[in-house]
């Protein structure tokens, strides 16, 4: 990674945060008292990992955690984006679902399970759109 370069450090550590998460998410599925977390990791692993493409593009991704939205803002820049428009809509539910008393049923395993492969390819998805001096150590 080329040293003080803002732009690279940013998508690096964003990247770097999703599979993190993504991590967390894995080793947290295999304890159904821990799906809903699992879930809830994996809607954050693709967030950051949508905002560590935007972030490479020179786009500031926006204040938010609505995951169709910044889909959007990454196939305005690559239309290969539209591939995960399911997994955007599928996880963006996941956010809130079971991590308060009031929303809702904590996620089942099963549904971990699938919000777990749909983050990966998410995640998948933006190493192949960025150069591999920035991607972290973790995933490679």
């Amino acid at each position: 990674m080329p040293p003080n370069d803002p732009r690279t450090q940013l998508t690096h550590d964003w990247l770097d945060r999703a599979e993190r998460d993504l991590l967390l998410a894995r080793l947290a599925i295999s304890d159904p008292l821990l799906a809903g977390l699992a879930a809830f990791h994996c809607q954050q692993a693709t967030e950051k990992a949508l905002k560590a493409y935007l972030a490479w593009c020179n786009q500031p991704p926006r204040r938010t955690h609505d995951l169709p939205a910044l889909l959007i803002q990454c196939q305005a820049l690559e239309p290969i984006f539209a591939v995960l428009r399911p997994a955007a809509t599928t996880l963006d539910d996941y956010l809130t679902a079971g991590r308060y008393p009031d929303s809702g049923p904590d996620p089942l395993t099963a549904e971990a399970a699938e919000a777990l492969q749909l983050a990966e390819q998410a995640v998948a998805l933006v190493r192949t759109q960025l150069p591999p001096d920035v991607l972290p150590e973790l995933g490679r």
